[in-house]
């Protein structure tokens, strides 16, 4: 797993958390978050794979039609 998937499965536990008013429930998705918090700390010290710097990484020559540019007439 790459850290942006342990990361989601760690968001879902937490907004999950938000809704539980059961006792049990809360402890299980608290255990489970914990889990993932663990998991994720080891991912953390790896380095981040190609294709994911490759994702993330932006062209300053590219303008996207998403964010347009502010020196545009």
């Amino acid at each position: 797993m790459d850290i942006f998937q342990v990361l989601d499965i760690c968001q879902s536990y937490a907004d999950a958390l938000i809704d539980y008013n059961n006792q049990a429930k809360y402890m299980a998705l608290c255990g489970r978050l914990l889990a993932g918090l663990t998991i994720l700390r080891v991912v953390l010290k790896n380095p981040l794979q190609e294709h994911l710097i490759q994702a993330l990484a932006v062209n300053a020559n590219e303008e996207s039609d998403d964010c347009p540019s502010l020196t545009r007439d």
